[in-house]
């Protein structure tokens, strides 16, 4: 496998490609999984900071690829370096 760039959420993606899974990958700017399209998945531009009403039309659509979405993974992450005691 090849992977494009970096990240769990991009394997995790092309592995179930790769195993004939459908995906849908949502990321806030779509040129950066244009390879995932290319490599059969559906794509969907999503910033997890928007209001909830955009949110909930981002999953109709996502729905609207297959019918039913039967496993979901949030991937979006934060990383605070240090001790989570000794930070402010």
């Amino acid at each position: 496998m090849t992977v494009f760039r970096t990240g769990f959420g991009r394997d995790l993606a092309l592995a179930a490609l790769k195993r004939g899974d459908k995906v849908v990958a949502t990321a806030r700017s779509l040129s950066k999984i244009q390879d995932l399209k290319e490599a059969g998945a559906d794509i969907l531009e999503l910033n997890v900071t928007a209001p909830l009403e955009n949110l909930h039309e981002i999953a109709k659509q996502a729905v609207q690829f297959n019918g039913h979405i039967d496993v979901l993974v949030n991937n979006a992450a934060y990383i605070e370096v240090g001790a989570l005691e000794e930070n402010t």
